[in-house]
Order: C-alpha cells, then sequence, then structure tokens
C-alpha cells in the first residue's frame, strides 16, 4: 500500500513494489521502469465546483489556483502549454477535489476515470467536470526495468483481453458526464438579473426627468409671478423697474 503517487514511485524505483497498473512513460522513469503499450486514453479534465463555467482549454486556467498530485507528469505538460497556470501539488485525487470544494483551489486537473471514480464514491454532489482540456493522458502499464520479462508478459496479457473488453472494463467504473457547452441556465438567470437593473435604472431616470420637469415648471412659473400681476398678468412694477 502507498498513500501517495510520490510514494508510489520510490517504491518502483527502490524495487519495494514490482508494477504500477496505470503510469505516464516518462524519460526519468524510463531509467527505472519499463512499460507496456498505451491501453488506455483517458481525457485529462478540470472538476471545479458547480456554479462554475466551462472550461474550455488550459488558456482558461489562467492564473488561477488549479492542483495536481505531486509528481504527476501532467504538471509539466500543464505548464509547458500555459505558464500563468498557478500549480498546487496535492496529495491524491479525494485531497484535490476536497481543496476545491473548501475554495483553496480553482480547479483539479486529473485523469477523468479518477476523478469520476472519487466523485461516485466520495459523494462530491458540488463539484462537477467542468471540461476536457486539449490532451490525453496515455496510460501504460509500468514494471520495475531489472525484471525484463515481467513487462512481456503483461504486455502479452493486455494484447489477449484487447481494446474492447478494456474499453468495457473502464465504462464499468467510470460513468460521468463532462460539461461540453455553455451552461444557458445560468445565462438565463444572469439576463434576468440584468433586465431587473436595467428596468429600475430606467424607471429611476424616469422618475428624475418628471421631477426636473416639475421644477422648471415650478421656476419658470415663480419667474412670471414675480414680475405679472397675479390677477390680470400684464406686467407689475418690478417688470417696470426692471426695464428701466
Amino acid at each position: 500500500p502507498s498513500k501517495t503517487w510520490s510514494e508510489s514511485l520510490t517504491n518502483i524505483k527502490n524495487r519495494k513494489c514490482d508494477i504500477l497498473p496505470m503510469a505516464t512513460v516518462t524519460s526519468s522513469r524510463k531509467k527505472s521502469m519499463n512499460f507496456t503499450k498505451t491501453y488506455i486514453y483517458d481525457s485529462l479534465v478540470v472538476a471545479t465546483k458547480t456554479e462554475q463555467f466551462f472550461i474550455k482549454n488550459t488558456k482558461d486556467l489562467s492564473f488561477k489556483k488549479i492542483g495536481v498530485i505531486k509528481g504527476y507528469s501532467s504538471t509539466k505538460i500543464l505548464k509547458e502549454k500555459n505558464p500563468e497556470i498557478i500549480i498546487i501539488n496535492v496529495e491524491n485525487t479525494e485531497d484535490g477535489l476536497r481543496k476545491v470544494q473548501d475554495g483553496e483551489l480553482f480547479g483539479y486537473v486529473d485523469a477523468l476515470s479518477k476523478i469520476a471514480y472519487t466523485v461516485q464514491e466520495e459523494g462530491f454532489i458540488d463539484l462537477k467536470v467542468a471540461g476536457s482540456l486539449e490532451f490525453d493522458q496515455e496510460l501504460s502499464i509500468a514494471s520495475r526495468n531489472d525484471e525484463p520479462l515481467l513487462n512481456s508478459i503483461i504486455q502479452k496479457s493486455l494484447d489477449y483481453i484487447g481494446e474492447d473488453t478494456i474499453e468495457r472494463i473502464v465504462h464499468k467504473w467510470v460513468s460521468i458526464r463532462i460539461e461540453q457547452s455553455f451552461d444557458y441556465k445560468k445565462l438565463i438567470y444572469i439576463s434576468l438579473i440584468f433586465l431587473i437593473i436595467l428596468v429600475l435604472v430606467i424607471n429611476r431616470n424616469r422618475t428624475i426627468n418628471n421631477l426636473n420637469e416639475r421644477l422648471n415648471k415650478k421656476i419658470l412659473f415663480d419667474s412670471l409671478l414675480g414680475v405679472t400681476d397675479n390677477l390680470t398678468k400684464l406686467y407689475n412694477r418690478n417688470k417696470l423697474d426692471e426695464i428701466l
């Protein structure tokens, strides 16, 4: 058993374990591990709170705190795609999702299968998969490279199982909807709020205009009253003095 991904990597490097069921091939890992052919192409997705909008690609994550498991190869890929992403290391998938739930992180990036499974098992009902990023995670089975026969056996087993069976196995455990389009429900709510504000502003302006009109009439009336006779409406002594 290992509590973190970093511990798993250390264990296989130190020959405390023989196999990692899912791992991405990197040049540094090849120094201590052999890899099968990719047997799962897993979408790399972003999990956020349900009120967040659709995430189209890594550009939408600029200047946002994004959780990634420590030691994951996706950290390097994300930084290469968008250096403005603020990467925060987390211990595991549950830790990352919990920090999104608590507001410590804007989002958490991981393979769809891991996020989907954890969301279902732990009941993160206020979280969602807000979008799929523009690159997938290619997963292989890793084994210690001082036993090359082990890698050969595992590869033959995968070939025997076949892609269709592997896909059915994955779908059995993973079932989640990725938000792929704009949330029109939120758009309607926002539009209603702006409409209410617009109506209030128009009504306010109309009231002010009416008051100004009444005030102008009063000023005009007071001005006329000062130079004319109230009964005959003829100019009085004040007007004559003004003219003189």
